[in-house]
């Protein structure tokens, strides 16, 4: 094969990769984004700038909140039977 031909055979294969790759995420991700004002919420931005697991840490806060909120709300309707 000459040259062009691999070149362009190699493009066709990453590009493949690439568009299975980004299938593969919209079909089984969801991504959340949100913005920090750098002026009124500084002492956030710096908090959460010590975190390597970001992720992780919204995650453990979330699912915590979660299990708080589900305890509250079987309190009042009453089926909480602990």
């Amino acid at each position: 094969m000459r040259k062009k031909e691999m070149e362009a055979l190699k493009k066709a294969r990453m590009r493949a990769t690439l568009d299975y790759n980004n299938k593969f995420n919209r079909e089984n991700y969801k991504n959340y984004s949100f913005r920090l004002n750098t002026s009124t919420e500084a002492d956030l931005i710096e908090f959460l700038e010590n975190f390597d697991q970001r992720k992780e840490y919204f995650v453990t806060l979330i699912r915590k909140d979660m299990k708080r909120l589900n305890k509250r709300k079987k309190a009042s309707d009453g089926t909480n039977k602990e």
